[in-house]
């Protein structure tokens, strides 16, 4: 996690990177952002007291917020080098309630992001991607990718497919990055992983992209995975064995 463990830093190096889709069905995205800004170095937010900071999870200098854009009580957040179990320990505490969950009514999903196959053999038929572009005009890229949903020749450029006929595009989610005017993230679900490189690899996507000011260099497309099950700590697996150790006790007496 981050660049490695040390003496001061006992996270596992190079942790994954996660997803977190938040939907906030009580409060405004504005307070929620604003804790989240407050909790980066501080443990301490509105006088409530939290198990950890942002920083302590994650590499906070490489993590990204986005909020929805047709849903702007969204947001999504990539972290990188993310500790899972820290993460857990953050927003399942009593105090991350009070101060979030409870007043925000915030209900959020949590996916490990992974890289796709290079030669695209390995991978699976359909998934579940997020994706980060940067853009030259998040307005006009915008105006072109929802063109795109159902119409096979956006800005005049004739695809393979539309969006629609490659995803369920139904539940595709569009952000913004909080912290620039540029770049964009999105969640596209249940994609035809062989028609979606078919379509992304024709001579006229590259020329549909560049046309809606789409820049490469720093583009990111990942697959969605739910998270591992967490490890049972050792101080739980201990407390299972004494439960279990009379029953085992008892049932040999009887045999």
């Amino acid at each position: 996690m981050g660049c490695g463990a040390t003496e001061d830093d006992p996270r596992t190096p190079e942790g994954p990177e996660l997803m977190i889709h938040g939907v906030l069905t009580k409060g405004e995205f504005s307070e929620w952002h604003r804790i989240w800004l407050a909790n980066l170095k501080s443990k301490t937010v509105d006088d409530i007291e939290l198990p950890l900071t942002v920083g302590d999870c994650c590499d906070a200098s490489r993590t990204r917020v986005y909020q929805g854009v047709d849903k702007p009580n969204e947001f999504l957040i990539w972290m990188h080098d993310a500790d899972m179990a820290k993460i857990a320990e953050q927003m399942g505490s009593e105090p991350f309630d009070k101060l979030v969950t409870q007043p925000l009514g915030l209900e959020s999903t949590v996916k490990v992001l992974n890289s796709l196959p290079a030669d695209g053999k390995d991978g699976p038929d359909k998934a579940d991607l997020c994706i980060s572009v940067p853009t030259k005009d998040r307005e006009v890229w915008t105006k072109g990718f929802l063109e795109h949903a159902g119409n096979k020749s956006p800005d005049g450029f004739e695809l393979p497919a539309s969006r629609g006929e490659l995803l369920d595009d139904s539940r595709t989610a569009l952000f913004k990055a909080t912290d620039d005017e540029t770049t964009v993230s999105f969640l596209l679900f249940d994609c035809d992983l062989k028609k979606l490189g078919e379509t992304m690899g024709h001579e006229n996507f590259g020329k549909f992209t560049e046309s809606i000011g789409e820049l490469k260099e720093g583009k990111v497309i990942a697959i969605q995975s739910d998270p591992p099950a967490p490890d049972v700590a050792p101080a739980e697996c201990e407390a299972e064995a004494d439960a279990e150790a009379p029953a085992e006790a008892e049932a040999k007496t009887q045999a």
